[in-house]
């Protein structure tokens, strides 16, 4: 082994050594010197509430616990904007989220004749024809070497029983939660 080499590996090591017991190294290679620090853990994050929050937090307990039944949330006072006592157990304004709201959905939103809008056992509306895509083939062999079904075998979205292979079937989820600047459909 030459002596380059072994110099290499021992200031290698030397800097690995440093780095795992969080200490500063500095090595030059080249003009440039470079810095290496290790990483401490963060602090833990406190929970800071203010006054204000914990009014605020009040205010919709006290809104859920008036309307028990989801009904009558919307306050209809003339002076429901301008008098924030006017509306002091129920919700200002529909665009406001104010309120707890019902696990199941129902009173979710506040529009007249919408009260049952996205909530559980409803069919979604169809603005057009259901258009299915095909799936992906069989990856696997779900009942066994004496089934119908086999390896390489189609799959469709049409089909109302069975088994439906998909690759990707969080694309379209990961897209609408992705808002960063990589996603061109959030900018």
């Amino acid at each position: 082994m030459s002596g380059r080499l072994r110099v290499r590996r021992t200031a290698g090591a030397v800097l690995v050594c440093a780095l795992s017991v969080g200490g500063i190294v500095t090595v030059l290679g080249g003009r440039t010197p470079v810095s290496a620090q290790a990483v401490r853990p963060a602090q833990p994050q406190l929970l800071n509430l203010t006054q204000h929050d914990l009014e605020f937090i009040l205010t919709q307990i006290k809104i859920s616990e008036a309307h028990p039944d989801g009904t009558e949330l919307l306050c209809t006072a003339p002076d429901a904007l301008t008098n924030p006592a006017a509306c002091a157990t129920s919700v200002p304004n529909i665009n406001r989220a104010f309120g707890l709201r019902q696990t199941n959905g129902q009173n979710n939103n506040l529009v007249d004749g919408r009260s049952l809008y996205g909530s559980v056992d409803r069919p979604f509306p169809r603005l057009s024809n259901a258009a299915y895509a095909a799936a992906d083939d069989l990856t696997f062999d779900p009942d066994g070497p004496t089934g119908p079904l086999t390896v390489g075998d189609p799959t469709s979205y049409e089909q109302n029983s069975g088994i439906v292979v998909d690759e990707d079937p969080r694309i379209i989820s990961n897209l609408i939660s992705d808002q960063t600047e990589l996603n061109p459909a959030a900018i």
